[in-house]
């Protein structure tokens, strides 16, 4: 499949580092949490706990929704949707990048073991569709 990050919205993405994850419950309503993220190529990574019900309902359903809104009027947004998985192995450097952008004291000596002491996993999430880019060109 072709990716929808545009050289734009990558631009966007990348200095808007803040969204927030929509996900089912399992009774069909929706959850919301505000997180940080990384750009990777054509995916997003998100560091959670693996107990956290963004964690879960991703290993459960493979799937999620992100909206990204720019810090100024008339607040530039996008919303995305797409497959996502939790990753358990291979997640320290991306996740060091992540801890840098909101507390860097916790982003030094990073392992999957150490990530994997403090219940650490990464979402990755390869969104497929943009359904909503209100004052974006993109």
């Amino acid at each position: 499949m072709t990716s929808i990050i545009s050289d734009a919205l990558r631009a966007f993405l990348e200095a808007n580092e803040v969204g927030v994850v929509g996900v089912k419950r399992k009774n069909g309503s929706v959850h919301m949490s505000t997180v940080f993220h990384l750009l990777d190529g054509d995916r997003l990574y998100i560091t959670t706990e693996s107990k956290r019900l963004k964690a879960r309902s991703v290993a459960r359903d493979g799937w999620m929704s992100y909206n990204v809104r720019g810090p100024e009027r008339p607040y530039p947004s996008v919303s995305l949707e797409g497959p996502a998985r939790v990753l358990r192995e291979g997640i320290a450097e991306r996740s060091r990048l992540i801890y840098l952008r909101f507390a860097p004291h916790l982003a030094e000596n990073l392992t999957d073991e150490v990530l994997a002491d403090r219940d650490r996993v990464l979402i990755e999430f390869a969104p497929e569709r943009l359904y909503a880019h209100p004052y974006l060109e993109l």
